[in-house]
């Protein structure tokens, strides 16, 4: 996103600037969900949860280590399982309970959200790659950090108020392009310089209001 934002000519050097600033200063949270469907076993997992103390990646890889063997044995027990296919049925069924729509973006807090069940590998791919266990967090994580500079998310700037953190000429040409994200015949993209991906905004037409939603992808004329 840096790169992409460098790289445009329609933002002046004091906008690319503090958009950099905001950024660099999400944070990220993962907060517990599912949990409660097996009571007692909270402090259990918390003993075998590494310490956050290094980059996302790392932490990233560390705790679905972790929360993959500690919690695939205490299901096990609680499920009173006596086979491999039993153990990932319960595996399973915990998985169930967690859902990736649970993940917030709060905008003026510029701050990302994730369940913490998102850090158990799926169980189709449970014998995967690197790279297949945890893309889906990746492209998550994409989706929800785009929301910085969806129609809400310019609105605040990197110090958390509500201001936008675009200068007045920029802002006037943001303007512009969302404009023209209204219709759908439109193939404008807020980073024109790159070939083959532009930017829409979806809309939600529940009770007849246009609402944005959140700025998407669509790559090669694909959705």
């Amino acid at each position: 996103m840096l790169g992409l934002t460098d790289n445009t000519t329609w933002l002046d050097d004091k906008s690319k600037g503090d958009f950099r600033i905001r950024v660099s200063d999400i944070e990220r949270t993962i907060w517990i969900t599912g949990i409660s469907a097996y009571p007692g076993k909270l402090t259990a997992l918390y003993s075998h949860f590494p310490v956050m103390t290094g980059s996302f990646v790392a932490n990233w890889i560390e705790s679905q280590r972790a929360l993959s063997h500690r919690l695939f044995s205490l299901i096990a027990d609680d499920s009173s399982a006596t086979s491999e296919s039993d153990r990932r049925t319960a595996y399973a069924e915990y998985r169930a309970n967690s859902d990736p729509s649970e993940s917030h973006y709060i905008y003026h807090l510029n701050s990302i959200i994730v369940p913490m069940s998102l850090l158990f590998k799926p169980m189709y791919v449970y014998e995967g790659t690197s790279a297949m266990n945890y893309a889906g967090l990746g492209a998550l994580y994409a989706q929800l950090q785009i929301k910085m500079i969806d129609t809400v998310g310019v609105q605040f700037n990197e110090q958390r108020q509500l201001v936008s953190w675009m200068t007045e000429g920029p802002m006037a040409r943001y303007n512009a392009k969302v404009n023209c994200f209204f219709s759908r015949e439109s193939q404008v993209s807020l980073y024109a310089e790159v070939k083959n991906l532009q930017m829409k905004n979806k809309f939600d037409f529940t009770r007849n209001q246009e609402r944005p939603l959140i700025v998407g992808f669509q790559a090669d004329g694909q959705r």
